[in-house]
Formats: structure tokens, sequence, C-alpha cells
């Protein structure tokens, strides 16, 4: 099968097909990239072995876009930042700083925020704490609720505080139908 759409679920999620996985009803070619139930000391631990993987799977088959959501984006720039090709990078409700840093090897990142997302706020906190930032740069950040703050064309912000009202709630049925026509117009605008 053709891979043109890796789709991404963040962590302590149980099925992601409950959540990233219901984007394969509106995306051919998909394949969920499914690295487990984790808790927070698994994160830690594993997800730059995750990031290797994803790379190894972007180096196979490049030209590739990523729909990833909270500790899903942070594997996906881990990856990024390894070299990894990436066509388009969909971060919704990512668990990344604000100021993040995404490397020239992606071509264009949407980031799809609302300001109600309390984990990602509450995980600003952990920001701050030297170590933690050394084992994982970047994950413990509020861009799911305040969006990109980064001077940066290939960077577009969709805010969809309107009408989604926490970390997840974007892959509920009436806001998936409102939000993502919405991402690939944005899409479509950047030429791609």
């Amino acid at each position: 099968m053709q891979i043109q759409n890796i789709l991404i679920h963040g962590y302590n999620v149980d099925d992601p097909e409950q959540t990233v996985g219901k984007l394969r009803a509106h995306l051919k070619h998909s394949y969920l990239f499914d690295y487990g139930h984790f808790n927070l000391a698994q994160v830690l631990m594993y997800n730059r072995r995750e990031a290797m993987r994803l790379y190894h799977i972007l180096i196979k088959h490049p030209n590739i876009n990523i729909y990833a959501h909270s500790n899903g984006c942070a594997i996906a720039l881990l990856a990024a930042r390894m070299g990894a090709p990436i066509k388009n990078l969909v971060c919704i409700n990512p668990a990344l700083n604000i100021d993040a840093h995404f490397p020239d090897n992606i071509q264009n990142v949407i980031v799809v925020h609302t300001k109600h997302d309390k984990p990602v706020r509450a995980a600003r906190l952990f920001d701050g704490l030297p170590l933690l930032g050394l084992l994982i740069p970047d994950i413990w950040g509020a861009m799911g609720a305040y969006g990109a703050m980064v001077n940066n064309p290939r960077v577009t912000n969709l805010d969809v505080s309107l009408f989604v009202f926490g970390h997840s709630e974007v892959f509920e049925s009436q806001n998936i139908t409102k939000v993502f026509p919405s991402v690939e117009n944005l899409l479509i605008k950047k030429g791609v």
C-alpha cells in the first residue's frame, strides 16, 4: 500500500482509533503509527526511540504528510530534527513549546489549537524544568492552547477555539467536519 499520510496519536491513549484514527475516513492511504499506551515516564524514556522508528519510515517513504496529536507532534518533530523529510506536518493540539523550531526538512506546518486546551497549558509548567528540557526538547509546552509563536512563513496557525473546547475534542464528528476541510484549504493555499 502506498502511504500518503501518517497519523500519530498522543500519549495516555488506549485506542488511537478514537482520536487520530478517525481521520482515516477523510485521508487516503493513511497509516496509523501506533506506539502504544504510554504513561508519563514512558514518554520520557521512549519518545526518542519512537522518533527513530518514525524516521526510518519517512526515509523509505518521502513526501509524506503527518497528522499528529499532542505527544505525537513531539515524536514527529524529533524525527524531523533527526533529518526525516516531512511534506506537511499538521500538529493537532501539540504538546510543544510555543516557540519550537521546525527544521527546513518540513515543507509546511499547520498548528490546530484551542485556548481551551487545559492539558498542554498545565504541561507548560514543566517546560522550565532544566532536566526535562534536556531529556525531551520542546515536549512540554502550550502550543496546543496558544498556537505557534514563531516567525516562519512555513508555519500557519488554525485557531478552533470557537467550537473546540478540549484537548481531544477536535476528533468529535461535528468538529472533524469543520476543522479538516479548513486544514485542507490551508494546504491548497500553500500550493501542496
